[in-house]
């Protein structure tokens, strides 16, 4: 690991774990390369955590230019956050006043939850989950307000994207308010599916401003955010940390449950990869049944280490599906599981396979049998050209 790899994990950590100032101090004695450091704060979604930090410490190994950079950074990232927040509330009582149930989880909820203000956490979104009967109405009243949709869809294409993906986005203002209207929080690619009517029952409230909304509890939140962890390979260090916080956050959380939970939708180990993975890089401190678990998974560490490496590592894009399908497919233990996982991926149409292949109405079950063409020819191709450059 990098001077500067090392040092935006201290800052990240330093509001959290005692000693961590000193370690972040004795860093900055050091010759960090300070363009770099910017460069990966903003990529993984931390630059106001590092500005916070190094601003506290009044070091003077601090060259003021990258105060003043930084500071402009979090003042720009603040009045963004503020922006979307507002906006998230006025589209919870669009939705309300047409009888839409909504729930916000991430954005802004999280920044409060797990950083206690909106401005201490990067985000880009707004997601929201909505009964999935109501997402054709949700969409017509997004749009009604200004917003389109990412995609423009057929009535064919807009039928496989309802039925085999789990969000809609929606943009407006050239891209400043973004929203991602979700149906599901599980991918269809996972060999499980959370109730949501369960974590309906288990919402609690939260205060964004003077406004009450009602989001995930925290031991749901957990399983949550290392769906969408696992999902996107957990690539950035915000979406650790946005975890490692929660659990420090929150002293009384009950873990039992969180692994009870995890165990019955066939999900243990991918929680406790999360939960490894952040006190590998942000010390949150497992409880003892929690390491006892891991202690149980000969091979959670292992993949753990590697996942790190590739975090801090350069990824080649042509291995970057074959990595991210093997990484998902570690997760899972059963055979069963991984059989699952395999046949969702490889027979689940999205609009991909529609616009490879356009195809009447009528012959929409054929896009099962479509998808795993589709994928021959759009990945196949690339990772063995990959192989045989490698070897050659």
């Amino acid at each position: 690991m990098r001077i500067e790899e090392d040092l935006l994990l201290r800052c990240a950590s330093m509001q959290l774990n005692a000693g961590a100032d000193k370690q972040v101090k004795a860093l900055l004695r050091t010759d960090i390369n300070w363009e770099y450091l910017i460069k990966i704060a903003s990529m993984h979604g931390l630059i106001p955590l590092v500005y916070k930090s190094l601003k506290v410490t009044q070091s003077n190994d601090i060259p003021e230019w990258i105060l003043e950079k930084l500071h402009k950074y979090f003042l720009a990232n603040a009045t963004h956050n503020i922006i979307l927040t507002e906006e998230l509330l006025k589209i919870l009582r669009l939705f309300k006043d047409n009888g839409i149930s909504a729930i916000p989880y991430k954005g802004p909820t999280l920044a409060i939850l797990a950083y206690g203000d909106i401005a201490s956490r990067q985000f880009t979104d707004l997601d929201i989950l909505i009964h999935e009967n109501d997402t054709l109405k949700a969409k017509k009243l997004l749009i009604s307000k200004g917003y389109r949709t990412e995609i423009e869809l057929t009535e064919t294409q807009e039928k496989i994207f309802l039925k085999s993906q789990r969000d809609l986005k929606f943009f407006r203002d050239n891209g400043v308010l973004s929203v991602e209207l979700q149906w599901d929080i599980t991918p269809t690619s996972f060999p499980f599916s959370l109730d949501l009517d369960s974590l309906r029952q288990r919402l609690e409230p939260i205060s964004l401003g003077d406004i009450e909304v009602k989001t995930f509890s925290p031991e749901d939140l957990i399983l949550i955010l290392c769906i969408h962890g696992l999902y996107h390979c957990w690539k950035q260090l915000e979406w650790i940390c946005d975890l490692a916080r929660l659990i420090l956050c929150y002293k009384d959380i009950r873990w039992r449950y969180v692994l009870q939970n995890a165990r019955g939708l066939g999900a243990e180990r991918l929680v406790l990869f999360g939960l490894l993975l952040a006190d590998n890089l942000f010390h949150v401190g497992l409880s003892e049944e929690i390491l006892k678990r891991i202690e149980n998974d000969q091979a959670l560490k292992s993949l753990v280490n590697q996942r790190i490496e590739k975090i801090f590592g350069k990824e080649v894009n042509s291995r970057k599906v074959l990595d991210y399908s093997m990484f998902h497919l570690n997760m899972w233990k059963g055979i069963k599981e991984k059989v699952r996982h395999c046949f969702k991926l490889a027979f689940t149409p999205n609009v991909k396979d529609a616009m490879f292949l356009p195809l009447p109405a009528f012959l929409f079950s054929f896009y099962s049998l479509i998808r795993p063409i589709r994928l021959t020819v759009e990945y196949g191709v690339g990772i063995l050209h990959s192989m045989n450059h490698k070897d050659t």
